[in-house]
């Protein structure tokens, strides 16, 4: 019972004195932080049936943290949040072993979990007629023309 009371104790020091007197943590900077647990907390009690009182630092791992990642997305969640939801865990885990040194074990372990890729944006490119029109818009008349066109050469080539 000693380990369950524990964590539970770290969350409300975390939330409630380390966050807002130490790190000085904006109240919407708080309840982010919240959330995140408070969804892991929801994960470990929806997919692993965890009630309250059994919830530990026995449950936190990379494989339980991993699927509460995939557990967000697959319930609409963006990436951006998954891996805010992350950090707020990593945060809370970093806290936890600087107040008890045997919770170093449990933060090492979930550092290495990996946040949710993001997709990447496509870059709108200009077609060849539009960087012909570009690279022929200063001329070659003057040696400012040439010049200019030099320029714009470099930057269209990198």
């Amino acid at each position: 019972m000693a380990q369950i009371n524990q964590f539970f104790t770290m969350v409300r020091g975390f939330l409630t004195v380390f966050l807002p007197r130490i790190r000085c943590a904006s109240p919407h900077t708080i309840r982010s932080y919240r959330h995140g647990i408070d969804w892991f907390r929801r994960y470990l009690g929806d997919v692993h049936q965890l009630t309250l009182t059994q919830v530990s630092f026995d449950a936190v791992t990379q494989a339980t943290v991993t699927g509460f990642l995939g557990w967000l997305t697959d319930r609409g969640a963006s990436p951006a949040t998954a891996n805010q939801r992350l950090m707020a865990l990593k945060s809370f885990l970093s806290y936890c072993a600087g107040e008890d040194p045997s919770l170093v074990a449990v933060y090492l372990d979930i550092q290495h979990v990996r946040p949710v890729r993001q997709p990447g944006r496509t870059l709108d490119t200009l077609t060849i007629n539009a960087v012909e029109a570009l690279l022929n818009t200063p001329g070659q008349d003057t040696i400012h023309a040439i010049r200019d066109t030099f320029f714009l050469v470099v930057m269209c080539m990198t």
